[in-house]
């Protein structure tokens, strides 16, 4: 019994055969160029687009607005006041709870204009 007990254990020891993996073949470049190479692109793109928002150009394909907001500030619970830019004037509007109310209207000089 001792043979029958020794080719069951060889016969469990050995490999049980599978089709070969295919060697890994090396590229002259490596394997993450276009990784690279498309992180690379992305972070520029990001870049360029922080840069502009930071130096205050509009975004690519926006137009210019023709209302902006100068300065906001809050004077109660619902009431805020602000400065508002609008086709060359500057308008002091207080707005809460009901409509928008215009307290000034006063023409921007074209030097205090900003550039579109």
């Amino acid at each position: 019994m001792t043979t029958t007990a020794a080719a069951s254990s060889a016969a469990a020891s050995s490999a049980i055969p599978f089709k070969p993996a295919a060697p890994l073949e090396a590229n002259a470049l490596g394997d993450g160029w276009i990784a690279l190479v498309v992180c690379m692109a992305v972070l520029a793109i990001v870049v360029t687009l922080l840069r502009r928002r930071a130096i205050g150009l509009p975004r690519l394909g926006s137009t210019p607005r023709a209302v902006s907001v100068v300065e906001s500030t809050r004077l109660g619970e619902r009431t805020r006041l602000s400065v508002v830019r609008y086709r060359g004037r500057e308008l002091l509007v207080a707005h809460g709870d009901h409509a928008p109310t215009v307290l000034a209207d006063q023409a921007v000089a074209p030097s205090e204009e900003p550039k579109p």
